[in-house]
């Protein structure tokens, strides 16, 4: 078993140029005869952080800590969009990636299994970036205890194979039955407003936060505010839970697509 696992590692790893070239077209496509360019990336998560601090911490005066200041509720919100908008932009993209690539699909040498994840890869590049940007504004704000960050590298890793655990199994289900995207879409929708985005797991009733602490997104989100807002040691017990499932849903997804591999040139 572990042989075989160290093969597929390599094969893979046999394919990182492939990899490499797939994500850096996708970066420059992406943007392409835009005059801006790049700087999207920035752009558009900030215009969403505007309107959603606008609704939920001036509309609907949404607490997220004791510094209720607007610029705080503005750093909360924006450290649970970052991580969201990568998840959710990977996914949708990777369900629809081998309907959009069904030529290279047919073709038998084809590595498949890599579209999700140079999707996940170019997703994460972005996320990159907003991080960079919340951190920032997480120093102006006087947050400068940097004591846990190292942590946030196994948080970046579990999310990684979270997404494209569901991914694949996107992937493999839009082949078979094509409204997987347009379910997907609104699967996603309503898990973004059961997720403490805009809110903390603190103001969901205690009857319900036990289902929410089932939520891989919540854990996430949760430690990656600890470590960069809260300035502390996130649960040691709720990392360790987001590993198991994010291992758990990676493992489905790799042996749903390795599965259904072989019939995808004939359906597509």
């Amino acid at each position: 078993m572990g042989f075989q696992l160290l093969k597929k590692f390599e094969y893979y790893y046999n394919q990182r140029t492939l990899l490499f070239n797939y994500v850096k077209k996708d970066l420059r496509e992406k943007y392409a005869g835009s005059i801006l360019g790049f700087y999207w990336s920035v752009i558009n998560p900030l215009i969403l952080l505007g309107i959603y601090t606008f609704v939920f911490s001036v509309i609907f005066k949404v607490k997220f800590s004791r510094e209720a200041t607007l610029s705080m509720s503005a750093l909360y919100i924006y450290c649970g969009m970052v991580p969201w908008m990568a998840f959710h932009e990977a996914i949708l993209r990777s369900t629809n990636t081998l309907i959009d690539n069904a030529n290279l699909i047919k073709k038998v040498m084809f590595p498949s299994k890599i579209l999700p994840i140079y999707l996940t890869i170019s997703a994460f590049v972005n996320m990159f970036i907003g991080f960079a940007i919340l951190i920032i504004g997480a120093i102006l704000s006087g947050k400068t205890n940097f004591k846990y960050y190292p942590l946030l590298l196994l948080y970046f890793f579990a999310q990684f194979l979270l997404t494209l655990g569901f991914g694949w199994m996107g992937a493999t289900v839009n082949v078979f039955i094509r409204d997987m995207g347009q379910i997907i879409g609104q699967i996603l929708l309503i898990w973004m407003y059961l997720t403490p985005l805009f809110y903390t797991m603190e103001l969901i009733p205690e009857k319900f936060r036990k289902y929410e602490e089932l939520n891989p997104m919540a854990l996430l989100i949760k430690g990656y505010r600890d470590i960069i807002l809260n300035q502390k040691m996130p649960d040691i017990y709720a990392l360790i839970k987001f590993w198991i499932i994010s291992i758990v849903i990676f493992l489905i997804g790799y042996k749903v697509f390795t599965k259904n591999q072989h019939e995808f040139a004939d359906v597509l």
